[in-house]
């Protein structure tokens, strides 16, 4: 949902605030909720306890330049267990195939703090006798890369269907973590946007 380009929700960064729009830039804020992890969620995460969740900050900037679309974000959990941070940064060319039509692939990488990687992918000596998994340091840095694909279609003046999938291959202790079963991941996500 997005009101006059200033203020939005969406799933990804919640409730935000652009300080900045303009057809070549935006500049803002959102806070949104992070939901951890729970060790109930799979038989391969028993004994590593929970990953608590909690409110999350994210600040972002985008900026266009000639026909790309460049974009990062800095985001932490602000409440609940201290998670690190994560930023995310992408490269992006947008297609109009037609009046209604839009095509965006994108090149995307994550960078990770050392908590962030510890919370996620690192096993403590306890959670090592309690999960039967290696102990495991994990330390902060680049955490995968990816290709995005993300098609936009105008219904109408104000509605949009956006439609996305998403591969990401793991990099280093993410990817050598033997919490991580495989270092493909995939991601698709269907949804509606409304303007007003």
């Amino acid at each position: 949902i997005v009101w006059r380009d200033l203020v939005f929700l969406e799933t990804r960064k919640g409730l935000g605030v652009n300080f900045l729009k303009t057809e070549r830039a935006a500049l803002g804020m959102a806070v949104g909720y992070s939901f951890g992890r729970d060790e109930d969620d799979s038989d391969d995460l028993q004994g590593l306890g929970d990953v608590e969740g909690g409110a999350k900050l994210t600040a972002f900037a985008e900026y266009t330049l000639g026909p790309l679309r460049f974009s990062s974000a800095l985001s932490g959990q602000v409440s609940g267990d201290d998670t690190g941070v994560l930023a995310d940064f992408s490269v992006a060319k947008p297609y109009q195939l037609s009046d209604r039509l839009m095509l965006i692939p994108a090149l995307t990488t994550s960078i990770a703090s050392e908590e962030y990687m510890t919370s996620y992918f690192g096993v403590s000596g306890a959670q090592s006798t309690r999960s039967g998994l290696s102990a495991f340091d994990a330390e902060g840095g680049f955490k995968d890369v990816g290709l995005v694909l993300n098609a936009r279609y105008a219904l109408s003046e104000d509605w949009s269907l956006n439609g996305t999938i998403g591969y990401s291959r793991l990099l280093g202790d993410a990817a050598d973590s033997p919490i991580t079963k495989s270092e493909n991941q995939l991601r698709s996500d269907l949804g509606l946007t409304y303007r007003f």
